[in-house]
């Protein structure tokens, strides 16, 4: 057990933001990232696609006030910069703003979602305490376009194995990307984005760092998911269609659990659900990262959802 807080060399955040008229909340989204205060250093790297609104103003005046940003910190160190050039698409932008970061911990954030305060100080502390952490999972709640409450997150866990052949972000619950920190090295070994994809880019790259590493759930809340209208994300047909093209194995093992998940579960309550799950995986290991006690644990959890 490692006592969260104890001293570690700093860590360095690369975060990007894939921007396209972003000018509605993409200020919100850029204070959530820059004004995380902790004892690490952030890389802040804003890619645009030749925005025609006001987006480029906004980033030009948080890039006037570094200076003074910088100034008013406890700890650590925050740069922020934009690169702008015509893309194919956001995963194109993503893989671009990832190319040129220097940092050791990686994560992308869309330009209308928020990072919570005090997120990146917990994300920091459990990857300096714990080197088999290759990449993690927070807790990702969610907004409407006022920014009000729309409902609290859940810490969900995730089998490795399932991860690599398709079922979360299908029958089962999402890996939601605004809520995921991965190690630098794991990116470049993984090969980062798929850029024929539109919509599933994430949920294809998921399935290639499971086939490196398993995933672990921080449990704390990290960052808010905002649903506004107009967002890629609504797309479900289309998103479904790209994840079509991903080849993955399909036992009967397979399609009894994509039942379970796709049928039953959301008619269980948690006990039970928990219950079937251990039928099906019985030896699935779930890493479970306690991140509010103040120390750092993980324990073969035999529930799926805390």
């Amino acid at each position: 057990m490692t006592v969260l807080g104890e001293a570690q060399p700093t860590i360095k955040f690369s975060i990007v933001t894939p921007t396209f008229n972003a000018e509605k909340y993409l200020a919100q989204t850029i204070a959530s990232v820059i004004g995380q205060q902790g004892d690490f250093d952030i890389e802040y790297i804003i890619v645009d696609n030749e925005s025609t609104d006001r987006t480029l103003g906004i980033v030009e005046e948080y890039l006037a006030r570094m200076g003074r940003i910088n100034s008013d910190r406890h700890a650590g160190h925050v740069s922020l910069s934009l690169v702008c050039k015509k893309d194919r698409g956001m995963y194109e932008g993503i893989n671009r703003g990832f190319s040129i970061a220097d940092g050791d911990l990686f994560a992308w954030i869309n330009a209308d979602d928020l990072y919570l305060p005090g997120a990146f100080e917990k994300v920091a502390q459990v990857f300096a305490a714990m080197p088999q952490v290759k990449w993690l999972k927070g807790i990702t709640s969610y907004i409407d376009e006022q920014g009000r409450s729309l409902s609290a997150g859940k810490c969900y866990l995730y089998a490795q194995e399932l991860i690599r052949r398709g079922l979360y972000g299908r029958e089962a619950y999402f890996i939601q990307q605004d809520s995921v920190f991965w190690r630098a090295a794991l990116w470049r070994n993984a090969g980062g984005l798929n850029e024929t994809f539109r919509l599933a880019g994430d949920y294809e790259l998921w399935m290639r760092f499971a086939e490196r590493e398993a995933l672990y759930t921080l449990n704390s809340p990290v960052s808010c998911f905002r649903k506004a209208s107009g967002q890629l994300s609504e797309n479900m047909a289309n998103y479904r269609e790209e994840q079509q093209r991903i080849e993955r194995p399909c036992s009967l093992h397979d399609m009894c659990l994509r039942g379970f998940f796709k049928l039953v579960e959301p008619r269980l309550p948690d006990w039970l659900d928990s219950l079937v799950f251990r039928v099906f995986c019985p030896f699935t290991s779930l890493h479970l990262v306690d991140g509010n006690s103040g120390h750092v644990h993980v324990r073969k959890s035999f529930k799926y959802k805390v």
